[in-house]
């Protein structure tokens, strides 16, 4: 129902979660409908799971968002020496109820996929339907997983939510489970989401954190803009296993280069690469 996802944008945060719990009951006939018209088998996780990492009730959008992340994706590391199509061992961070990880695999059913998220009955419901080994981690580091895991770890639309300090802690974290000459892929809203949603009238989290962003007029290349969402009863479904510091946030370019050096060299920043509008960093451990 992408015409209803539209029109649910544009309505009062109150009124937003009484219709995120009325679309509850009707889900299954949702899924069984789109599964008559087009015939696709596909796992697909509950509406709940699907609201909770902004995917909106319609399973058409559910999938082709994710089909679209992972092209992505795929686009972006294929100049690298970690093409997806060459295998290897991915950690996809953040990765929810497996929505990009699903698409990944159909790509590259030769990739060695995990994922790992806060949500623990996103995690369950992977587990469950896909493929591939998931687990739940908390809100801050450690991960559950050993020094030099992994050739690529890949986070969508996480440090786009999460403050300087939590960040900090996940990049050091990031290069602790990164294999030596392995690759960090992260994106991260630049200018193209910081207008998109500072300056084209959209709500965000609430009222307060929307007058917040607007605050700031522009995102210079050197800034780093973090403003915090406010948890209240309409919000609590989609904001499972956060805690502080987790809200909106936009990186200029020039500060990845110079902040994020401690742990990464920046191989590159990809402007608009991936996920509506974000940018794209591809760093190597220090």
């Amino acid at each position: 129902m992408p015409i209803l996802d539209e029109l649910a944008r544009s309505l009062p945060l109150s009124i937003k979660g009484v219709g995120r719990r009325a679309v509850r009951p009707l889900d299954p006939l949702l899924i069984r409908n789109y599964r008559h018209r087009t015939g696709d088998t596909r796992p697909v996780p509950p509406v709940m799971l699907r609201l909770a990492i902004g995917a909106g009730t319609s399973v058409d959008h559910y999938l082709s968002t994710g089909a679209r992340a992972a092209a992505e994706v795929a686009t972006a590391l294929r100049d690298t020496d970690h093409p997806i199509e060459s295998g290897g061992r991915m950690l996809d961070l953040g990765c929810g109820c497996g929505r990009v990880a699903q698409a990944l695999h159909e790509i590259s059913p030769t990739l060695e996929l995990h994922g790992c998220d806060i949500d623990a009955k996103a995690v369950e419901w992977a587990n469950r339907h896909l493929p591939y080994e998931f687990k739940r981690n908390d809100f801050t580091p450690p991960l559950p997983y050993d020094d030099a895991s992994f050739d690529v770890v890949l986070a969508m639309s996480v440090f786009t939510h999460l403050d300087e300090a939590l960040q900090d802690a996940w990049l050091l974290e990031i290069n602790r489970v990164l294999r030596p000459g392995g690759l960090a892929a992260l994106s991260v809203g630049g200018t193209t989401t910081f207008n998109r949603i500072c300056q084209s009238g959209r709500s965000t989290n609430s009222r307060d954190c929307t007058a917040r962003l607007r605050s700031h007029t522009a995102l210079a290349p050197e800034q780093f803009i973090s403003e915090p969402y406010v948890r209240n009863w309409a919000n609590a479904d989609g904001m499972r296993g956060t805690s502080t510091g987790y809200g909106m946030t936009f990186h200029g370019a020039q500060y990845v280069r110079d902040h994020w050096a401690k742990w990464f060299e920046i191989e590159a920043i990809l402007p608009d690469a991936v996920n509506e509008g974000q940018d794209l960093v591809l760093g190597r451990p220090r």
